[in-house]
């Protein structure tokens, strides 16, 4: 299954990503974990050139297992292209980090490049 995110440039998202257990696919409950979403061109980059990177210190309703970030035009407003991103959570008590997702983040070309004022 493709997890991969496709979003115009400059564009608002909210994204959402369930957190299962593998063995059972039951909800993970993320409580007092910190959550990071790193947007990159390639894998092998260091996370200092990452084009987006949120960090999250704690999820609303952590017990449901559902991460939600929120990408705000800012966020989106970069070169048109094929980039990489995955989502780790980590557990603020242990220090355990857990990769969530990896795949694929597509940044479209948009036709609207101005803001026009009436």
């Amino acid at each position: 299954m493709s997890n991969a995110l496709r979003i115009y440039r400059g564009d608002t998202r909210l994204v959402t990503c369930p957190v299962t257990l593998k063995s059972t696919g039951a909800i993970f409950n993320i409580t007092g974990y910190a959550v990071t979403l790193t947007v990159k061109k390639n894998l092998s980059l260091d996370d200092s050139a990452a084009i987006i990177q949120k960090k999250i210190p704690s999820v609303t309703n952590p017990e449901l297992g559902v991460i939600t970030i929120q990408l705000t035009k800012s966020d989106t407003t970069k070169d048109p292209g094929s980039y990489k991103y995955d989502i780790e959570i980590e557990n603020a008590a242990t220090g355990d980090v857990q990769t969530v997702v990896c795949d694929d983040f597509i940044i479209l070309a948009d036709v609207s490049r101005n803001t026009v004022t009436p």
